[in-house]
C-alpha cells in the first residue's frame, strides 16, 4: 500500500513591527534565486506574508482559516510597537488557530518576559 501524501505547508507569518527584520527574516525563507550548486539539493522556499501589529497578525490568521489555508507558523516579535504585544498576539492567534506554531522573537538581546 503506498503512503498517503499530504500536502506540505510551507506558509509563514512575520509578525514584526522593524521592516528590516522581516526582510532578514524573508530573504532566508523565501531566497528570490533558487539556484543551486552542481550536487546540492534545492533551497527550499517558504511562502512568507507579514503583518506589522498583533491585530493585523491576526485579521490574517482568521482569514487563512476561514480560507482553509492556515499558516504552518508565525515568528512574532514580542515587542511589538503599538497595539498588542507578542503575548496578547500569540494568545489571540491561537484561539482562532490553535495547530499554529510559533516562534517568538526579539531584536533585543536584554528583552523581558513578562
Amino acid at each position: 500500500m503506498a503512503a498517503t501524501e499530504f500536502p506540505i505547508n510551507r506558509r509563514v507569518l512575520l509578525v514584526d513591527d522593524n521592516l528590516d527584520i522581516q526582510r532578514d527574516i524573508r530573504l532566508i525563507l523565501a531566497p528570490a534565486s533558487q539556484a543551486s550548486n552542481a550536487g546540492q539539493a534545492e533551497a527550499i522556499r517558504f511562502d512568507v506574508e507579514s503583518t506589522d501589529t498583533g491585530e493585523e497578525a491576526f485579521e490574517s490568521v482568521r482569514q487563512s482559516v476561514a480560507n482553509n489555508t492556515p499558516y504552518a507558523l508565525a515568528f512574532v516579535d514580542i515587542e511589538l510597537g503599538s497595539g498588542w504585544n507578542g503575548f496578547e498576539t500569540i494568545e489571540h492567534l491561537w484561539n482562532v488557530d490553535p495547530e499554529l506554531q510559533v516562534v517568538i522573537c526579539s531584536g533585543y538581546p536584554g528583552a523581558l518576559w513578562k
